[in-house]
């Protein structure tokens, strides 16, 4: 009997030791699902910038609501910091661009008003205008790259047909490669992939500017497209000085130059904004080239 007795009690005992085991563990699991709603609750609301301060009672699980709350107040302020210290770039780039603008423009406009008037000087004033006209694109490719660094500017992806951006270049470059009796060939598709036109035409338009730039008189520039499962690809293919194997890696730098080409005009930053462009719109570019025979640069936009 006393046996029975012992058996009974210690089966409720167990069985009490049991039902409070899991009462534990459901106030437990209640209390993180708790807590779990509650970082959610301020992550979401950060991420859609309308986190507010929260008072908290000061238990050990609250002390990690608590670290997140001041993590999230702090990088909240470095966002707002950052966000003032764009605008305040982005309001120096535009009053830069415009002061610029206008005395360039007037310089320009002189220099005309002068050559028609002085023959006499015309070599000397011709001199001034190629002068401002390099100080102009100086400036104006430094805004570019300024803005596209700020993320001042956005890109407008959107389907499209790449004759588009095709017939731009053929309008832009025809007479400059004629000029230069650089024979360009640009052929022609019916192929639409995912671009902004206008920041895709500068992308293009920079790689076309060297490729005419650095091939010989006689030489040929040709333009194709070639369309791929998932990817649209523009081949910039000249007959130009090409470029070496270790110099591949760096000619998408900012402000690099190549010894080859140091005499050329140019600062060095027209491949670099392209490259810029169109991993903006989440494409790539690629060379391949080799000193003495030309380069080619594939730029490749997705369907």
């Amino acid at each position: 009997m006393d046996n029975n007795v012992i058996r009974i009690a210690l089966i409720l005992i167990l069985s009490a030791i049991t039902v409070l085991f899991f009462m534990m563990r459901l106030y437990y699991r209640k209390r993180e699902n708790k807590l779990i709603d509650v970082l959610q609750e301020m992550v979401d609301s950060s991420m859609n910038g309308k986190f507010s301060d929260i008072t908290f009672d000061e238990t050990k699980c609250s002390y990690l609501e608590n670290s997140l709350k001041h993590y999230v107040l702090a990088k909240e302020a470095s966002v707002l910091k950052l966000e003032k210290q764009k605008e305040a770039v982005h309001m120096l780039i535009t009053d830069i661009s415009h002061q610029s603008a206008v005395p360039i423009s007037n310089i320009l406009l002189y220099t005309e008003l002068i050559t028609e008037q002085v023959d006499s000087c015309s070599n000397e004033l011709s001199i001034v205008k190629e002068q401002a006209q390099k100080l102009d694109f100086l400036i104006q490719s430094l805004v570019k790259t300024a803005r596209l660094e700020t993320d001042m500017i956005t890109i407008n992806s959107k389907k499209e047909n790449i004759n588009l951006i095709l017939q731009a270049i053929g309008q832009q470059f025809t007479s400059s490669a004629k000029k230069k009796a650089v024979k360009l060939t640009i052929e022609p598709t019916s192929v639409s992939a995912e671009f902004d036109l206008k920041w895709t035409i500068e992308a293009v338009s920079n790689i076309v500017d060297n490729a005419i730039k650095y091939t010989p008189k006689g030489g040929n520039v040709t333009i194709r497209v070639i369309p791929y499962q998932m990817f649209a690809r523009i081949d910039v293919i000249d007959t130009g000085i090409g470029i070496s194997e270790e110099e591949q890696g760096k000619i998408f730098s900012r402000f690099y130059r190549s010894l080859d080409v140091e005499n050329s005009d140019g600062i060095g930053v027209g491949l670099y904004l392209a490259r810029k462009i169109i991993q903006m719109e989440q494409g790539y570019i690629k060379v391949k080239s080799a000193k003495g025979s030309g380069s080619t640069f594939s730029i490749f936009l997705l369907l």
